[in-house]
């Protein structure tokens, strides 16, 4: 469901999991973020993109999450460029 072809149908795959799973929301915030980015829904993927930060400010503390939480940051800032 997520090749260019589907982004839309990848969506809402997601979206109807969120509405059966509310918990698994801020999990999956990441990659529904980039298929709203791929969409060039940027306003959506900014919002969801800030939602895997505050889930990865949840997480253990390791350099990894350090990166993943800078790298969301400068995606954001980049689509808040545009």
């Amino acid at each position: 469901a997520g090749s260019s072809g589907n982004i839309g149908e990848a969506i809402d795959y997601l979206e109807k999991k969120h509405e059966i799973d509310p918990a698994s929301a801020k999990s999956d915030a990441y990659l529904l973020g980039t298929y709203y980015e791929r969409s060039e829904d940027y306003n959506k993927a900014i919002e969801l993109y800030r939602m895997a930060i505050e889930y990865e400010d949840t997480q253990s503390k390791t350099p990894q999450r350090d990166a993943r939480i800078e790298s969301l940051k400068a995606r954001i800032e980049s689509l808040e460029a545009q």
